[in-house]
């Protein structure tokens, strides 16, 4: 069986790294108990190549989320070295297959960068032109390690969910709800510590964003339609 999320990252410093591909190893090979293929994966060096690696997995029609790992700022990701990529640009290249046979498929971003997380940004990649529901990122510097956990926890409640297709009805939308409900019980800590995020667009007229990490049990559930534990 196959998930619907994509892994996409750089190497994070110069002389070492520490990527996040591990831990996405872990959640199918371990956590899942080998059950399901592995978690596709593209590395990339610069804006050219993360454009590349988006395109492509935005041509499967089985990849709903992607995941990037990489450094950030308040406005830009910092692609390779020396290139920055503004949230704007990183919709644009979202939506470069928008107008092809199908619709775009990708429906969730998830960017494990530091300071990227931040509502400007989320509005910018949520806006009335874009194919995205959700998004979720970190709003301030973070720790590499207590990230990753993070990252680890939501993605493997995220994959968990969606492949033992315990969600019938609205699947993005209440995927994310039951998933955030779940990570905010059992990481608050983290959550809080690390300020991460986690944006929905809504369905009203005006399709406002609403951070999930920030609101009662009871709005999130107003959200969706999946209810329960």
């Amino acid at each position: 069986m196959r998930t619907d999320l994509a892994v996409i990252e750089s190497r994070w410093e110069r002389e070492t790294n520490k990527p996040v591909k591990p831990i996405f190893d872990l959640i199918t090979q371990g956590l899942l108990n080998n059950e399901f293929d592995a978690i596709p994966y593209e590395r990339f060096i610069s804006k050219s190549g993360l454009a590349e690696a988006i395109d492509y997995f935005n041509s499967n029609k089985n990849i709903l989320t992607i995941y990037i790992g990489w450094h950030g700022d308040e406005r830009r990701l910092c692609v390779g070295e020396y290139e920055k990529m503004d949230a704007k640009s990183l919709l644009e290249v979202i939506k470069m297959r928008r107008f092809e046979d199908r619709e775009n498929p990708i429906k969730g971003m998830f960017v494990g960068s530091c300071y990227f997380g931040r509502k400007a940004n989320a509005k910018i990649l949520l806006g009335f032109d874009s194919p995205l529901t959700w998004f979720a990122g970190y709003r301030d510097e973070v720790d590499w390690g207590l990230s990753s956990l993070l990252d680890g926890f939501f993605m493997m409640e995220y994959v968990n969910i969606r492949l033992r297709n315990v969600i019938q009805k609205y699947k993005t939308r209440n995927t994310l709800i039951y998933v955030c409900k779940s990570i905010r019980k059992h990481n608050s800590g983290l959550i809080s510590n690390l300020k991460f995020s986690v944006y929905l667009k809504l369905k009203n007229a005006e399709q406002e964003i609403v951070d999930l990490m920030e609101i009662s049990d009871e709005e999130l559930d107003s959200l969706g339609y999946y209810k329960g534990d």
